[in-house]
């Protein structure tokens, strides 16, 4: 059985309602609903305990607020099934997601089988598209698979795949003792995909579009990138990266924090009530701490693992030559300006 586990709060229940719906007329029918309502409104309390009523096939949680990641926990240890997937409540699955995602799982012996994402609207061309084939990655070649996961524009790899935990099926054996973090609310599902895939042996990549998501605030999160909502989570990415024994991996995800700081110095430098000496400061600031000085320290410039704009500025922050990129910011800042007048 499959425990299709849904976190809602305070969601339209309309949306809910059409979520449940589309599960429910699945052709794959050993499943069940698990919605962990996380502190809605009594109003919507209500509303998910009549949805339980309506369908044998839903089971309703209460909690009290905690985040989504906490919802998702609640969900995993209260889940009946052998298998796990999860589902946003305004977001929908494809007609044929559960009995394609089994038939994966059956018939190769996955642990995890991730499919495809599309978005709607897709203002941004952001559809994450699997590979042209089904393709099985196994002991050492799952580090692709962690790659793709952490950077889904990478070149050298020909299929996407984003850091969620939806469009996919995980078997709970697998998984059954891997949680959220609770401590972070942005990329927290990346997170998890990474610990999941340390527990894999076998994983599977398919072509098919298994999931719509459904943009709202698409625009307000990413607005904040390189800001300081972003800091726990590369907080945990540093620690898991001075564990990961895979040395073209780890490389790679110090290349990754690295450019969180090369954001920071970016956002930095458009704090307007900050003086240059000030914005300085600040930026010399963040470099002393353990994450950024020990990932400039290790990350190799020259690798193969990052592109060739990354390895240009890896060259100038090992170097210690923040201060070029710095006035490189300035000018190319003062160049959109001058455009804009």
């Amino acid at each position: 059985m499959i425990s299709v586990i849904i976190p809602v709060y305070n969601t339209d229940i309309k949306l809910v309602k059409r979520c449940v719906q589309q599960i429910v007329n699945q052709s794959y029918s050993d499943f069940e609903i698990v919605l962990v309502n996380d502190g809605s409104k009594e109003e919507c309390k209500k509303q998910l305990d009549a949805l339980e009523q309506s369908f044998e096939k839903v089971r309703v949680i209460h909690q009290i607020n905690q985040g989504v990641s906490a919802a998702r926990n609640t969900g995993i240890r209260f889940a009946k099934g052998e298998y796990l997937a999860f589902v946003d409540a305004d977001d929908l699955i494809s007609e044929d997601f559960l009995s394609s995602g089994m038939y994966y799982m059956d018939s190769y012996h996955l642990d995890m089988v991730i499919g495809s994402i599309q978005y709607e609207p897709n203002i941004h061309n952001l559809d994450i598209q699997g590979p042209k084939e089904f393709q099985i990655y196994e002991g050492n070649e799952i580090e692709v698979v962690k790659k793709s996961l952490l950077d889904f524009r990478l070149p050298d790899i020909e299929h996407n795949i984003l850091g969620s935990p939806c469009a996919r099926i995980f078997r709970k054996e697998k998984v059954k003792d891997v949680y959220f973090d609770k401590e972070v609310r942005i990329c927290e599902d990346q997170l998890y995909n990474l610990y999941v895939l340390d527990r894999c042996q076998k994983v599977g990549v398919v072509p098919e579009y298994w999931y719509t998501y459904f943009q709202h605030d698409f625009s307000a999160l990413h607005s904040i990138q390189g800001g300081l909502s972003f800091f726990p989570f590369y907080e945990k990415l540093f620690e898991y990266g001075r564990l990961e024994k895979d040395v073209c991996v780890q490389n790679f995800l110090f290349d990754k924090i690295v450019g969180f700081y090369s954001g920071l110095v970016r956002h930095t430098m458009k704090e307007e009530t900050l003086s240059i000496t000030d914005k300085i400061k600040k930026i010399r600031e963040y470099r002393k701490m353990e994450m950024f000085a020990h990932s400039l320290k290790k990350l190799c410039p020259f690798s193969s693992e990052i592109t060739n704009s990354h390895k240009l500025r890896a060259v100038f922050l090992k170097g210690r030559l923040d201060f070029l990129l710095i006035a490189y910011h300035c000018f190319i800042r003062s160049k959109k300006e001058g455009e804009r007048e």
